[in-house]
């Protein structure tokens, strides 16, 4: 009877150190699923918050970029091109060579302007001097027409004078 009592308690004592780890796994296993399911709940939650942040940053992108449009398509119109909203990125890359095409050209034609203008000057400034030249010949002839009348007068003066002597 003796070994079946301590046949027994061996027995309880098994079973009960197998319920005591089966409690302690359980205990494990329980903790372990709840700091699972909390990082699950953070991570679903970063998650959430990286594709939100990547969608607003979609839609942001997407409004900076319809915004660069607008400004490229400004930019081609202020230089007299004619372009559409819709147009490809493609077209729009070539906005910019357009411009300076255009500031080239615009160059060119103000260089053009400023050697007529030079050109100009140059004629201008050879009419002030030939003016100036004829306006002191007009005065040389009107001095020696001034001088011419005096001796002429002198000389009819003389002869007039010679006539009533004589």
């Amino acid at each position: 009877m003796l070994i079946i009592i301590a046949f027994l308690i061996f027995a309880l004592v098994i079973i009960v150190g197998s319920y005591i780890r089966t409690i302690y796994a359980f205990k494990k296993t329980y903790k372990d699923l709840k700091s699972t399911i909390e990082l699950l709940k953070y991570s679903s939650e970063a998650a959430k918050k990286a594709f939100i942040g990547e969608q607003t940053k979609q839609v942001s992108t997407k409004y900076d970029n319809d915004i660069l449009r607008k400004i490229l398509i400004q930019c081609a119109e202020e230089v007299g091109g004619v372009v559409s909203m819709d147009c490809s990125i493609e077209f729009l890359a070539g906005v910019p060579k357009e411009i300076r095409l255009n500031i080239d050209k615009l160059r060119d034609d103000l260089s053009d302007k400023e050697d007529e203008i030079a050109i100009k000057e140059e004629e201008i400034t050879e009419l002030n001097h030939s003016l100036f030249k004829a306006k002191l010949d007009r005065e040389t002839v009107s001095i020696k027409v001034g001088q011419e009348v005096d001796t002429f007068k002198s000389k009819v003066l003389r002869c007039f004078d010679e006539g009533e002597n004589a």
